[in-house]
């Protein structure tokens, strides 16, 4: 995983605003055992395209990784209602 990690780093240096690149970083993280970081990257993710279900899946996994399951839970919530 530090090879995606490390990949998607690069090519957010190509482009910096793009959210399902940052959400890819968060997942990335997330299986590195770094959810502090994971999380981080998923808000950006949010952040940058709230109309954007996997910003929010990503977003909902790094915070089942931190154990707050009622945020994860309104993340997936919001995953949902961006893309029935």
């Amino acid at each position: 995983m530090e090879e995606a990690e490390q990949a998607i780093r690069e090519e957010l240096q190509e482009d910096i605003e793009n959210p399902t690149l940052y959400a890819l970083l968060a997942m990335a993280l997330s299986q590195q055992n770094k959810p502090a970081e994971a999380e981080e990257a998923a808000r950006e993710a949010v952040k940058m395209g709230p109309d954007e279900d996997f910003s929010h899946y990503a977003l909902a996994y790094a915070l089942l990784e931190r154990n707050r399951k009622r945020e994860a839970l309104e993340s997936i919530v919001e995953a949902i209602r961006v893309n029935p």
